[in-house]
């Protein structure tokens, strides 16, 4: 499995209901042009791409969102960063990708300044303080795709059989990066991972609904032991 071949693999899922695929669907509403899709792809082919043979830590979240992966093509990364609206906050597009492959996909009268995640906000600050390479570290879903509630712009907890449908796809990521530590974020997240048969031995606090403080810390405890142990092993 190559980081190409994965990305063909997402491009060609077969459909779900209640399902968008970022790297397939169009958003007729919401994306710039029939083009989003081809820019998502793009953005995820070169994310892998600089982050294929670097890779120490992949941080599994449940679902990709209409705020972040949506729009963004990326697991908990907002159009957003991917503009630089969030240099002020300290994340910078390079942190994430070449600026080469970035293309916005929202229509920019909707959101001048691309779609906002505020978690993805604090997922990449957390990522930039640790003070680790942003590229040994992977973001992705237990569930890729996004699922949908009553409309294109709203989210829901993808369900059992859904998770075991795209079951393939979180085994051929896995397959990407077969050296990195697995660490969950959230218990929503440990719960699909576990269903799905993958090993999680670190649990982090997601960083909603109160919890940014307890996930800031709990990386910063993470990425301090990480980055010991490859001083170690470098010796």
């Amino acid at each position: 499995m190559s980081p190409r071949s994965f990305v063909r693999m997402l491009a060609a899922f077969p459909a779900l209901p209640r399902v968008f695929n970022p790297w397939r669907d169009v958003d007729a509403d919401n994306d710039i042009d029939d083009r989003a899709p081809a820019h998502r792809r793009a953005h995820l082919l070169a994310y892998l791409n600089e982050r294929v043979d670097h890779a120490r830590v992949l941080l599994i979240a449940e679902a990709a969102g209409w705020q972040g992966c949506h729009f963004s093509g990326l697991a908990m990364t907002s159009e957003r960063i991917l503009l630089g609206g969030c240099r002020d906050k300290g994340v910078d597009p390079a942190d994430v990708i070449e600026a080469r492959h970035i293309q916005r996909t929202s229509r920019p009268e909707e959101r001048p300044s691309g779609a906002n995640e505020p978690t993805a906000t604090i997922v990449w600050q957390a990522i930039k303080r640790s003070g680790i390479d942003p590229r040994s570290v992977v973001l992705w879903n237990a569930f890729a795709f996004h699922p949908l509630k009553d409309r294109m712009l709203s989210n829901r907890r993808p369900t059992a059989s859904e998770c075991a449908a795209v079951r393939p796809v979180l085994e051929a990521f896995m397959q990407l990066f077969p050296d990195a530590q697995t660490v969950a974020i959230g218990q929503v997240a440990k719960t699909l991972l576990a269903q799905m048969d993958v090993a999680v031995k670190v649990c982090v606090r997601h960083p909603s609904q109160g919890g940014a403080t307890q996930f800031r810390e709990a990386i910063a405890r993470l990425f301090g032991q990480t980055q010991r142990a490859t001083r170690s092993s470098a010796r």
